[in-house]
């Protein structure tokens, strides 16, 4: 099942759950496709004690466009560096 959030929305925290182990965790990525094909991506944080990385909203254009979002996770653990799965579905929804 997708995640959903509200565009625009500040606060929202965008979770992304790893099956890696991320003992020695230096830094993360996560990286986002909008509905429009539009990519970018937020500097993540690791999940206390969690295999999951995240990132809260901090401003309106952080969910700008309503739909259906790609997300991938990208982790740096010292030792090794790469991409996750596609294995995430962001659905911002639309206010009235």
């Amino acid at each position: 099942m997708a995640d959903t959030a509200q565009k625009g929305d500040i606060g929202t925290k965008i979770l992304v759950d790893l099956t890696e182990d991320l003992t020695g965790f230096v830094s993360g990525i996560i990286y986002y496709k909008k509905p429009g094909g539009t990519t970018a991506s937020w500097t993540a944080t690791r999940e206390a004690g969690e295999n999951k990385i995240y990132f809260v909203t901090t401003a309106i254009t952080d969910l700008d466009t309503v739909g259906t979002w790609c997300l991938q996770s990208y982790v740096d653990l010292g030792t090794w560096k790469g991409h996750g799965d596609i294995s995430k579905e962001l659905i911002v929804k639309d206010n009235c």
